[in-house]
């Protein structure tokens, strides 16, 4: 395996970052039954990350929406 295909390991410094965010944030409502992020908390928490000046939380946030459209048809 090259280096470069491991490209997004580099890219996560702090895996588990935005869920802590969106459970202090939001609490258990910004979750789904399986335990994953909904799409409109994540709309939420980079609201307020933008409000509150976090702009690396901010990036954080749109990093795990791009994230969301690599999973392929998984809806």
């Amino acid at each position: 395996m090259k280096k470069d295909d491991r490209w997004i390991q580099r890219v996560i410094k702090h895996p588990g970052r935005v869920q802590k965010y969106v459970l202090k944030k939001m609490g258990a409502k910004g979750f789904t039954s399986k335990g994953t992020i909904k799409a409109e908390a994540l709309v939420e928490a980079k609201r307020i990350a933008r409000k509150n000046h976090d702009v690396g939380m901010e990036d954080a946030i749109t990093l795990a929406q791009r994230l969301r459209k690599f999973g392929g048809g998984r809806r």
